[in-house]
């Protein structure tokens, strides 16, 4: 007969081993108050679309052993969060590029591209080119720094600037689809409390 003590050590076990299932207030917490819209301009930017999956930018972004043609591309993975990051090759006369793609529950959810070392006709030329895609900016946020498209509480993009030198500069575009966006930074905080 096997003694009590090893049969409640091994439930102890069992239960250990057993991976940690959130509440249902915390499950509905983890999923997006909203679903990515199917149609609107501020779905695509450059060759990314809000939505994607994993497998979509993995053949976008071909790199066998991270690299790829022209690019480098590094995986951080957190269970249901998954950042896919492209650093470009830099090109004479050209910003170094980085753009980051945050992915949520095989989604993409979040992408911010980075430009260091702009000179001020790059950084003009980069907004006059969001401008002629996107239509006026909803709002400037920042005088001479960053403007808006979108609701920044469902689907927005922005660009920042920072101007602190005509020939050297650093830009951004964020594209995010919030609730997606805020659901993935839920699930890494609980990731996280629970030491994941």
């Amino acid at each position: 007969m096997i003694p009590r003590a090893l049969i409640l050590l091994a439930c102890a076990a069992l239960l250990c081993a057993c991976p940690h299932k959130p509440s249902d207030d915390l499950a509905q917490h983890l999923q997006p108050t909203a679903t990515i819209p199917q149609s609107s301009p501020l779905l695509t930017y450059d060759s990314f679309h809000l939505g994607m999956s994993n497998l979509e930018v993995a053949q976008k972004f071909n790199a066998p052993s991270g690299k790829g043609k022209g690019f480098k591309r590094g995986v951080e993975d957190y269970g249901d969060v998954r950042n896919q990051i492209i650093d470009f090759d830099p090109l004479k006369g050209q910003p170094m590029r980085r753009v980051v793609l945050r992915l949520y529950q095989d989604k993409l959810a979040k992408l911010v591209d980075r430009r260091d070392h702009l000179s001020g006709k790059q950084a003009a030329e980069w907004l006059a080119a969001l401008k002629k895609t996107y239509g006026a900016p909803k709002a400037e946020t920042l005088p001479g720094a960053e403007w808006l498209w979108g609701d920044p509480q469902e689907l927005s993009l922005t660009y920042t600037q920072d101007n602190r030198s005509p020939s050297d500069m650093t830009a951004t575009v964020v594209l995010e689809h919030k609730p997606t966006a805020d659901a993935a930074e839920n699930y890494l905080h609980y990731r996280a409390s629970k030491g994941q």
